[in-house]
């Protein structure tokens, strides 16, 4: 759906899926029954995930499938090309960032990403591609600016042949190579010094829950990418979790229904502003218990209310900051993949993903 010069949508990386079927039967089980919900009858976008397993079938069947869509109000316009493979079911954690932009495969998959979307994207609607902040961990591998250039020189010869225009979005994430927007901002404009023609086919997947857990504003980050003209692919507007871990009791308390196997979940610990611990994952933070404010890379829903110490950063997404973003970003996305880890009580997929639309409309209709 378009609100406020946007299109906005929920990633479908919630939903799992091993093959093409598998895509095709989320969109009718999930996205369309979201959409009516949402939208009613008035077009609904959706933010495909297709893992590598099912995009060379994607890829013959874009054309198609966009007539399909058409006809029941729904159309593609991001691709979230951060997950490769296996995302739901079995253990994730680190490996969701390989094979990472050191490797071919990564730039394979992400240029057949950037073709099937061409295909797929409506008449004057630019679309977006997210992928991993280049590795996980704090060296480059060498292959990787060469790999991410040929990925963004892949998507400006697709607009001059196609007139789709499609932007690469790198998602800072803790413990990644790219951790924060500062970092991204530096990173970006490195690439537009190597070649300025990528400009406009690459830059960065603002993510605010991971934003808010490396310790930035978003609003002030967000407008630090402006600032400094670097393309802002897509908005995943999500939340982490806070814990006032105060008294050294309240994290044990209320984080230990969280620490599961499936998804790594970096802990960074605050106070006074400062970062004084950080933990690869949950457990490790857990058995450690060191005293300040934890903010956890666990995506909480959007209304998500906690209890006693616990929290969310969606306090973050203002009405004023949830404006700025749709107003200076053509692709949004709720981005809430955890449904199946959270801890009870939980509502059916459905249900708690129309209302973080809600949530966030309610915001967005504040002036």
């Amino acid at each position: 759906m378009q609100i406020r010069g946007t299109n906005l949508s929920y990633c479908m990386n919630v939903h799992p899926a091993r093959t093409f079927a598998d895509v095709l039967a989320n969109i009718d089980s999930y996205a369309a029954v979201i959409g009516r919900r949402v939208a009613g009858d008035k077009p609904f976008g959706l933010g495909l995930w297709v893992p590598s397993s099912a995009v060379s079938e994607l890829q013959a069947a874009a054309p198609e499938l966009r007539r399909t869509l058409a006809e029941r109000q729904l159309y593609v316009f991001t691709l979230n090309g951060f997950p490769y493979g296996v995302f739901h079911g079995a253990r994730v954690k680190e490996q969701v960032y390989f094979p990472d932009w050191g490797a071919a495969e990564r730039l394979d998959y992400t240029t057949a990403l950037i073709d099937a979307l061409a295909s797929l994207l409506p008449d004057g609607v630019r679309g977006s591609v997210s992928t991993l902040p280049c590795t996980y961990g704090r060296e480059l591998p060498a292959p990787a600016i060469d790999n991410l250039l040929a990925a963004a020189r892949h998507a400006r010869q697709v607009h001059t042949d196609s007139g789709r225009h499609i932007v690469i979005g790198l998602e800072p994430e803790p413990d990644g190579f790219l951790e924060s927007a500062a970092e991204g901002i530096d990173f970006c404009r490195r690439l537009y010094e190597l070649d300025p023609q990528v400009h406009d086919y690459i830059g960065l997947c603002f993510d605010t829950c991971h934003s808010c857990v490396v310790g930035e504003n978003p609003t002030g980050s967000f407008n630090a990418c402006l600032a400094a003209d670097v393309k802002i692919a897509k908005v995943h507007v999500s939340a982490a979790l806070r814990c006032d871990n105060r008294t050294g009791a309240a994290a044990r308390q209320h984080l230990s229904s969280f620490n599961e196997p499936v998804y790594l979940h970096q802990t960074l610990v605050w106070n006074d502003g400062k970062l004084t611990s950080r933990y690869r994952d949950l457990d490790a933070a857990l058995e450690d218990n060191p005293v300040g404010t934890w903010l956890v890379h666990f995506h909480v829903p959007l209304p998500f209310v906690g209890t006693g110490g616990l929290a969310a950063t969606s306090d973050q997404l203002t009405p004023a900051f949830l404006q700025l973003a749709t107003d200076h970003c053509a692709n949004t996305e709720i981005e809430t993949y955890t449904f199946d880890v959270l801890p009870p009580p939980k509502l059916d997929i459905v249900t708690s993903i129309t209302n973080e639309f809600h949530w966030m409309l309610e915001r967005l209709a504040q002036d």
